[in-house]
């Protein structure tokens, strides 16, 4: 899932912490939490700690601090925010939870509810939704096939 954040101008949220494709957001910058709707059929679980010692996934949560969570941008996009997971059929729900002060303007933990089915054989991403809004992700191919959302941030400022 990719995740871009912007203002209600359009203004990327993203862009200040954008370093280059494939960088690491940063420690302090955000903090992401993944939480399945139930542990079955985990394809490729992450291993159980980072070389700090912090704990990837406890079962149901995965947790992905700012030095692992990748940052992208492509030709004439907003920047992005994804983490590969490949799920089950049983997902059905998965909730991200997002603290991230440069997109937010705070310190709240934010949670992106998206919600999946399965489309010939393959996990699809039909509707995300944040604070109230719903949002109908893109699905592009490229190596897998990647969904995409625009979300916008109303900031308090």
């Amino acid at each position: 899932m990719e995740m871009s954040f912007i203002d209600s101008k359009g203004n990327d949220l993203l862009e200040p912490l954008y370093i280059s494709n494939k960088e690491f957001i940063g420690k302090g910058n955000a903090s992401l939490w993944i939480v399945l709707q139930n542990s079955e059929g985990i394809a490729g679980a992450l291993p159980d700690t980072y070389p700090d010692g912090t704990t990837k996934f406890d079962g149901k949560t995965f947790f992905v601090p700012g030095d692992y969570l990748s940052i992208n941008k492509y030709d004439n996009s907003n920047c992005t925010i994804w983490k590969a997971l490949q799920i089950g059929s049983e997902q059905e729900k998965l909730l991200y939870e997002l603290i991230c002060p440069k997109v937010f303007n705070d310190e709240n933990k934010h949670t992106i509810e998206t919600y999946w089915e399965m489309k010939d054989g393959k996990p699809w991403c039909n509707k995300v939704i944040f604070e109230g809004n719903e949002y109908t992700p893109s699905t592009q191919f490229f190596e897998i096939y990647s969904h995409h959302v625009d979300i916008i941030v109303n900031r308090n400022e």
